[in-house]
């Protein structure tokens, strides 16, 4: 793909190169050692790219079907930089972070090896199942209500009328096409546990985690 896009001669000659040298393709020879000074930040920027798209949308300031206006931040001066490209610009800025079809960009090792992470799975719960003694660093999360998780990313409660500011009731789901989506469904608010502060209860089959709403044991 890289050789294919590449029009300048000089780098063309390298890829060839390389390619030569190197059939089987390039492998990163990593010393061993302590994480370089600022090697979190760095894994925290690359990860952002495993799942999030080049730019994110609220970066688009603009775009009248010819020319688009958006922003960055600037690592070297940490200021925010606006630029205004046509469309095309904009877009092919935008497809050379598309990964060629088939390319693998995570790899699970050890206990989360993805061809045995299932069955790992299974047996560690088996033997959670026999422990008569809480382990130490363990506990069972619990989902995060569609409340919290709204007053979490936005500051707002959705559960306050927009009107008076009471807390509204739940009754349900509602579409104009398809009607009634979710009716009285309880659990769509179920608070998420409280893990942190004190320590669960000793159950009979380990240590149990506290929640709003019940006990729940590992």
């Amino acid at each position: 793909m890289l050789r294919e896009n590449v029009k300048v001669p000089k780098i063309k000659e390298e890829i060839d190169k390389c390619w030569r040298e190197y059939p089987h393709g390039l492998v990163a020879y990593l010393e061993k050692g302590d994480i370089p000074k600022g090697g979190k930040g760095l894994a925290r920027y690359l990860a952002k790219y495993v799942v999030s798209p080049p730019i994110s949308l609220r970066r688009i300031i603009k775009y009248d079907g010819k020319k688009a206006r958006y922003w960055y931040n600037d690592h070297t001066t940490g200021r925010r930089i606006e630029e205004e490209v046509d469309a095309l610009t904009f877009i092919g800025r935008m497809v050379q972070h598309i990964l060629p079809k088939g390319f693998q960009r995570i790899r699970y090792y050890g206990l989360h090896v993805t061809c045995r992470a299932s069955r790992i799975r299974k047996e560690l719960k088996d033997l959670l199942e026999f422990t008569y003694e809480p382990v130490a660093g363990t506990y069972q999360v619990m989902g995060s209500s569609y409340r919290n998780r709204i007053k979490k990313s936005f500051g707002i409660d959705p559960l306050l009328c927009p009107k008076c500011g009471d807390e509204m009731e739940f009754e349900g789901i509602w579409h104009p096409k398809y009607g009634w989506i979710v009716d009285n469904f309880d659990s769509f608010f179920v608070d998420e546990p409280e893990i942190g502060g004190r320590d669960g209860e000793r159950g009979p089959v380990g240590s149990a985690v506290w929640s709003t709403e019940s006990v729940v044991q590992l």
